[in-house]
């Protein structure tokens, strides 16, 4: 790839696309106003985008905008409609996630060039592989990956690979967290996320923050990125103010332009210090495991450490100050419960004999003595906010006669896709049965026992060392009385691939021909061994089942992963009932499959962390209670309650699936936790969550 390098930098407001542009950006990425994953942003209408777009192009820089929410059934025509119109503004890129709007935007408005979203959770070369064949031009790469990780990838294919490299992370990997959504149905995958993982957590009597990521610097890496071949550096923060945008900007924008120079590099490690951010980590670049990624007993918020309130008297803080303020700083108080926290603008300023230093605040709420104070942004910095707010306003008469085009041409499709298909693909597909197949996954062979007192097809197994040793002697003839599917996990790092890929050889020499992938690249690889010479033949043979980690979660997100090659795919475990049946209604030729009982991993993290051990609990401010479960090269956080529809079998009916998973992978040390056989009145006994199902997905 070209060792030219683009510094990519985010616009939550008018004002931050200024201070990117002017601070050096080549390009700035942006969410409109619906389908983004940042929808606390202010965000923009499709008209305020044709403005910047227009603006950023007459100055040589590029405008990509993210599009990267989950879609519901009911938001295809919006999404149609939003399509058609970034397509006639000719938008730079488009970022995606939904695999339903990559099959809309590929088949119907081949104008727009697309990039993969981190939250494809493409971790490893096969994802950047498959990204290739579905004809997107670049691939955001997971934020997990080392240098060496990140090495391969770059030259897996000839597509562009962006990199994130400063700003806030998440403990999961993107697209395979439900912590938001499963307590309190704030979807993150649909730009709804409301940080549990920043909140403070209790497990043995001691309070952390155990899941709050520092943010990411990688100043440190930019000439190896380059030297790597990546194509893009990408800056985080479509939420973060104009000063904290413009500073990191311009430090990039230094040491891109000066590689190898320590002075400059010296210099942007100056800037970024003041861009008032959380403590800095080098994440995964260096470490698949690292060590300051998490300190639990570091304040979790943004902004720079001032003091701690040693008094308060009519709208006055006594504060110990550390660093020189100035009026019309932004504070904030962070209160001793360190849960509840406040931000107001400093109006005031008297120091006393003795060093110490008298905020006025404006009054607060309640009594802040005992709580820390930090500076979120300088005076100077909402200074510059003011300035900043300009406007590029587009010709009214030509983006009307645009946008009426747009319009016109999204109704077009919209009346040519009644339900999702075009006659000559209906073929393909199989029409959905009308009887219910239960399958079980479980852990390993030995677990067959547990199912017993189900009426099963077959049970699914993971992929494991220990499992394919199980395949000799006494568990084969277990196994040869139902049918097996073989399961890729959703996370498969580069040095994984050779067993995983000698796995499947070996598993299709045997005669096993049912595989499920939960990640796209595990789909690239499952299809890179069937198409192998020696094997070819079995590939007619093979059923590929989906895991709902694909995120599916409207008619064209199924049509589209049948069309890739997945003959069952699984509907996202997110949805509600509603959507459910809109979608498998809108698809009505796609056998569909969903699981019906699992304790869900909320968060799977490429962190192991040693502060746990899945005996005790972690509790959350809300007394929800989780379990650490760590598995080899990652971790998963499990809800005490699970999700359970085993006696909704009419509504599931109702929802469209005719295929019905129970997932028995984890057996969490519960006092719900049923003792010895798990059969369905056990499980039915233990306290457990509808998740989404009953009501509406955010």
């Amino acid at each position: 790839m070209s060792k030219e390098i683009e510094l990519l930098a985010p616009a939550g407001t008018n004002e931050t696309f200024w201070a990117a542009i002017e601070n050096g950006a080549d390009a700035v990425y942006l969410g409109l106003k619906d389908l983004n994953a940042r929808a606390l942003a202010r965000n923009f209408s499709v008209e305020e985008v044709a403005g910047l777009t227009d603006a950023a192009h007459s100055r040589g820089r590029k405008v990509f905008v993210a599009m990267n929410s989950l879609v519901r059934e009911d938001e295809i025509p919006k999404a149609v409609g939003v399509l058609s119109a970034l397509e006639a503004i000719k938008v730079d890129a488009l970022i995606i996630q939904d695999l339903g709007l990559w099959r809309l935007a590929r088949r119907y408005f081949p104008g727009l060039r697309l990039h993969a979203s981190t939250l494809m959770a493409v971790h490893n070369s096969y994802g950047v592989k498959m990204a290739k064949r579905m004809d997107f031009s670049r691939v955001v790469l997971a934020r997990e990956m080392t240098l060496d990780e990140i090495s391969a990838a770059a030259v897996a294919a000839a597509i562009e690979t962006e990199v994130f490299v400063h700003g806030a992370m998440c403990f999961s990997y993107s697209g395979l967290c439900f912590f938001s959504s499963y307590f309190g149905g704030k979807s993150g995958l649909r730009g709804r996320c409301v940080q549990p993982c920043r909140r403070r957590y209790t497990w043995e009597g001691k309070t952390g923050a155990y899941f709050s990521m520092g943010d990411l610097s990688g100043l440190d890496v930019v000439d190896d990125l380059r030297r790597i071949g990546v194509r893009s550096l990408k800056i985080e923060g479509r939420l973060r103010p104009p000063s904290y945008v413009a500073s990191v900007v311009k430090a990039y924008r230094m040491v891109i332009d000066h590689p190898g120079d320590v002075d400059v590099l010296s210099a942007a490690w100056e800037l970024v210090q003041g861009a008032f951010g959380r403590a800095y980590t080098k994440g995964y670049f260096h470490n698949d495991t690292p060590g300051d990624a998490i300190l639990p007993w570091r304040m979790t918020n943004t902004g720079v450490f001032i003091g701690k309130v040693l008094d308060y008297k009519r709208g006055q803080l006594l504060v110990d100050v550390r660093l020189d303020l100035e009026l019309g700083d932004r504070l904030r108080i962070v209160y001793r419960d360190r849960k509840s926290q406040q931000s107001f603008l400093c109006t005031g300023l008297i120091e006393t004999e003795d060093g110490q230093v008298w905020i006025k605040t404006g009054g607060l709420l309640k009594d802040p003595r005992g709580a820390l104070i930090f500076r979120a942004d300088t005076a100077r910095g909402i200074g510059f906010e003011r300035s900043a707010a300009r406007v590029y306003m587009v010709n009214k008469a030509s983006f009307t006669a645009i946008m009426k085009k747009a319009h016109i041409e999204a109704q077009d499709v919209l009346m040519n896709m009644p339900a999702g298909l075009r006659s000559s693909e209906a073929g393909r597909f199989v029409k959905k049965q009308a009887s219910i197949d239960v399958w079980v996954r479980i852990p390993e062979p030995r677990a067959l026992t547990l199912t017993k007192d189900f009426d099963i097809k077959g049970a699914i197994l993971p992929i494991t060392p220990w499992n394919l040793r199980s395949l000799k002697g006494r568990v084969r003839t277990w196994l040869n009385d139902m049918e097996i599917v073989w399961s890729l996990p959703a996370i498969i790092h580069e040095a994984e691939m050779a067993f995983y890929k000698e796995a499947l050889k070996r598993l299709v020499r045997q005669g096993f021909g049912k595989f499920e992938v939960a990640n796209l690249g595990a789909l690239a690889v499952l299809e890179e061994v069937l198409s192998d010479k020696d094997l070819k033949r079995q590939r007619r043979k093979a059923t590929i089942f989906g895991f709902y980690t694909l995120n599916l979660l409207n008619s064209q997100a199924l049509i589209g992963a049948k069309g890739l090659g997945v003959d069952i795919p699984q509907f996202s475990i997110e949805t509600d009932q509603e959507n459910a049946r809109c979608a498998t209604n809108s698809a009505p030729f796609v056998q569909t499959a969903f699981t019906v009982f699992s304790y869900i991993p909320v968060v799977t993290s490429r962190i192991a962390l040693k502060n746990f051990n899945y005996l005790g609990p972690i509790i959350s401010p809300k007394g929800e209670r989780f379990y650490w479960h760590r598995e080899a090269g990652r971790g998963v956080l499990l809800s005490e309650k699970p999700f359970s529809l085993l006696n909704k079998q009419a509504e599931l009916k109702d929802a469209g699936f005719s295929i019905w998973i129970i997932d028995l992978s984890y057996r969490i040390k519960s006092k719900h936790m049923p003792r010895g056989r798990t059969g369905g009145p056990a499980l039915l006994r233990i306290p457990a969550k509808a998740f989404n199902f009953f009501d509406r997905l955010e």
